[in-house]
Formats: C-alpha cells, sequence, structure tokens
C-alpha cells in the first residue's frame, strides 16, 4: 500500500475511516506512540475497550495466541484494535500466522504493528505491501515550531505565538517528549489564554539571546580559523567546571557587549513527557 501521509492519516481518523492494517516504522518514537494514541482513541469505543484492545509485544506472542488476538471478534461494539509493538521481533511462527492474515485482514480489527526506531532496522517490505504505512522522521528545523503550534492548539486548547514557539525550541531543542512536558507546564501557566515570550521566559527561564546556543555563538572569536575547537572547549570546560565556565562567560559579556547581552542563568531541566498530539502540522 502507499505511505500516508500525517495529515491525510489524521484526516481520516476523524471521519472515522479506518484501515484494516497499519505499519508504523522510522526513526522517532514519539511521534509512532501519538499515532498509536490517536488510532486506538478514534477507533475504540472507551467504554468497551476493556475488551475490544489488545496491546502486546511481539516477542510474547506465540502463533497461538496472534491467531487468537486476530480471529477474536469486537464485543458490543463496531471494531476491536489489536497493536502489536516491536513486530519485527515475531517468532517465526507467529509471522506465518501474521502473514497468512495479511492476505485478507478482517473489516471489524484495526490491526497496528509498530516497528521501534534504530539505526540497525530496515523497514519490512511485505509488511510496507500489505499494510497502510506511516513513516516517522524526528522533526528539525522550522518544522519543530509548527509541530510546537499545532500541539498547543489541537491537545492543550491554547495558543502560542510563533516567537514563543521559536524561543521553546531554541531553550529545549527538538526532542518532541521535552517539548510536551514544557508546553503542559506554559498551557497551565497561561491559564488557556495565549503563550508568549514572557511566558516561556518565566516557565522555561530563558530569554531571547540567553539560550545556550545564542551563548555558544556570542563566546565564538572573529576569526573563522580555530572556531569550532575553541567553542568544543569552552563547553567541555562549562560542564566539567561550572565555576570556569561562569568566569569564561563573564568574561565574553564584557567583550562583546557591543553585539549582545545576556544573563547567566540555570539550565532548564528536561522531563519526559506523556504524549499527547496528534500528528499533523503545517508542513
Amino acid at each position: 500500500m502507499p505511505a500516508l501521509l500525517d495529515r491525510a492519516f489524521e484526516k481520516s481518523l476523524k471521519r472515522g475511516e479506518f484501515e484494516r492494517v497499519y505499519y508504523f516504522h522510522g526513526d522517532d518514537d514519539f511521534l509512532k506512540e501519538q499515532a498509536v494514541r490517536a488510532l486506538i482513541a478514534a477507533a475504540v469505543d472507551p467504554s468497551t475497550r476493556d475488551f475490544n484492545l489488545d496491546i502486546c509485544a511481539a516477542a510474547e506472542l506465540d502463533a497461538e495466541t496472534l491467531g487468537s488476538l486476530l480471529g477474536t471478534p469486537p464485543m458490543m461494539a463496531e471494531r476491536r484494535a489489536v497493536v502489536v509493538r516491536d513486530v519485527a521481533a515475531l517468532r517465526k511462527d507467529a509471522r506465518a500466522v501474521l502473514d497468512r492474515y495479511l492476505a485478507s485482514p478482517v473489516a471489524d480489527v484495526v490491526l497496528a504493528l509498530v516497528a521501534p526506531a534504530s539505526e540497525k532496522a530496515k523497514v519490512d517490505k511485505a509488511l510496507e505491501n500489505r499494510a497502510a504505512t506511516l513513516e516517522f522522521k524526528p522533526l528539525s528545523g522550522d518544522r519543530v515550531p509548527r509541530w510546537i503550534i499545532h500541539h498547543v492548539e489541537s491537545v492543550l486548547g491554547a495558543t502560542i505565538t510563533p516567537e514563543a514557539a521559536e524561543l521553546l525550541q531554541q531553550a529545549a531543542g527538538n526532542e518532541l517528549a521535552a517539548l510536551a512536558a514544557e508546553l503542559d507546564k506554559l498551557a497551565s501557566y497561561a491559564g488557556g489564554g495565549t503563550i508568549d515570550e514572557d511566558a516561556v521566559s518565566d516557565v522555561v527561564g530563558v530569554r531571547r539571546g540567553e539560550t545556550l546556543g545564542d551563548r555558544e555563538a556570542a563566546r565564538l572569536p572573529a576569526s573563522p580559523v580555530g572556531h569550532r575547537a575553541v567553542r568544543e572547549d569552552r563547553v567541555v570546560d562549562e560542564r566539567l567546571d561550572p565555576v570556569r565556565g561562569e568566569i569564561l562567560a563573564a568574561a565574553n559579556v564584557h567583550r562583546c557587549h557591543r553585539h549582545c547581552s545576556f544573563r547567566l542563568g540555570s539550565k532548564t531541566t528536561r522531563h519526559a513527557a506523556r504524549g499527547q498530539s496528534l500528528l499533523s502540522y503545517a508542513g
């Protein structure tokens, strides 16, 4: 089957239209988890989820168990869902059962096959050809602020200014789980209103011009020769000796005062977040 676009996937869930089999793969496990959650929320009624939802680790499934899961009809509902995580870990006999099922999947079961992120993991061509496939690549660059805005609006029921989204990315990086955790705190702080740069400064503890990237850029010498080594040495120095790092930073403030200003502050602690966002954003 052709790969689904994120937006097409979300729109199909909103319409209540489901493929019989999905194959989720790629290097961003956070986005994959969001896809699984969104699929479950749309496909299975919460009141019957105890009967009509099975989430399993592939390595724990034998042929008989997998066959039973796929052959069980929904109870008091239109459909049931089965999620198999780390699908590449299926035993040989269980994989044979899956392959036979994929030849003629039933209409009242939504099956999600999830592959974990791994440098060695390869796309399973057999699954790709027989399932609706979504690949989840890590977001970077200007795609991250767009994801932040989408997450705030669609999941948290609030709004965030583009400038605040950009500042948050600069402070917290591109890891979506960490960003989601910070956004939970920011939405609570804003009380359902608009999250602006001041809110990011108050909650995350950083202002524009004060992020780690800003500081490193400000500390580079004017000559491009050897600047990379100088930057790396200073970053290592600060991690190994915070006091020396503060002294170096103060010296650079004096040297660069015409071009930039920043205060020395504590770094933001990142927390693992519960994933809740849907998948689409302005692509």
